[in-house]
């Protein structure tokens, strides 16, 4: 049986069409560095105290114009992954925000 969020999931499917992750960086000039490369190839960076976020636009290969190819199969990532809890899929997603 699929529930709800599922569902909205199955409809929505932003977070197969992006890659998120965090670094973390060190000093100034680390950082200076990191936010000069993401951003002059047009990569959407989140800046926080001591990382950024980047979010580079990719579709997963499963995704297809009818959904994901795999879902009742996807991996464990997959079926854990909450796109309301990753800063920079969190205006994305449409599952009901926590509270």
């Amino acid at each position: 049986m699929i529930t709800q969020n599922e569902m909205i999931c199955i409809g929505c499917q932003e977070c197969c069409k992006w890659i998120t992750f965090t670094i973390n960086y060190y000093n100034k000039e680390e950082h200076d560095i990191l936010v000069e490369f993401y951003t002059f190839r047009g990569i959407k960076i989140v800046e926080h105290a001591d990382s950024i976020s980047v979010m580079i636009e990719t579709t997963c290969p499963h995704l297809t114009k009818y959904g994901c190819n795999c879902y009742g199969l996807r991996p464990e990532a997959c079926r854990k992954y909450d796109g309301r809890k990753d800063p920079l899929m969190k205006a994305l997603c449409k599952l009901p925000k926590e509270v």
